[in-house]
Formats: C-alpha cells, structure tokens, sequence
C-alpha cells in the first residue's frame, strides 16, 4: 500500500510516519513549495519523504502557504489517488 496525501498535522502525519517506520511507500503532496514545510512542525517528517517517498508540489519552490494554494493541492492529491475520477 502507498500513502498518498499532503502532510498535515494530525491523520496525514500519521499515516505517513507509518508507512515510513514499516518501509512502506509515501507520497507527500504539498501546498508549499518544495523548500517550505507546512506546517512548520512537519519539517523532519516532509524531509523524510522527501528522501525516502516521493514529495510532489506544483508551486515554486519558495512558494510560501496561503488559502488558494492547498485546494490546489488537494486536487493534486485526490488525482493521485484511485477511484472514480468523475468528480
């Protein structure tokens, strides 16, 4: 199984730390670019997905969070994912 989700705290680091611990496959979409973390306590866990999974973000890599950018991400994320693609 691959987590496929953005790294927020709460469920998302969660699965993800899981994953990392079992050697399981994790894939972080993000709402940042690719040298910010979000939340900022989430640092050390998007650095290990980074280099053990896979860390997508289609903003610039400075790109600071703000309210537009994690809709974007969530459909990222959601188009990663398996299932219905009608939505």
């Amino acid at each position: 199984m691959t987590v496929v989700s953005g790294p927020a705290a709460g469920i998302d680091t969660a699965a993800h730390g899981t994953a990392l611990a079992v050697g399981g496959r994790t894939v972080g979409v993000i709402g940042t670019g690719l040298r910010r973390s979000y939340p900022p306590q989430n640092a050390r866990l998007q650095q290990e997905i980074a280099e053990r999974g896979l860390l997508l973000s289609q903003f610039w890599p400075d790109a600071s969070p703000s309210k537009a950018s994690f809709p974007h991400a969530q459909r990222g994320d959601e188009r990663l994912q398996p299932g219905d693609r009608r939505r």
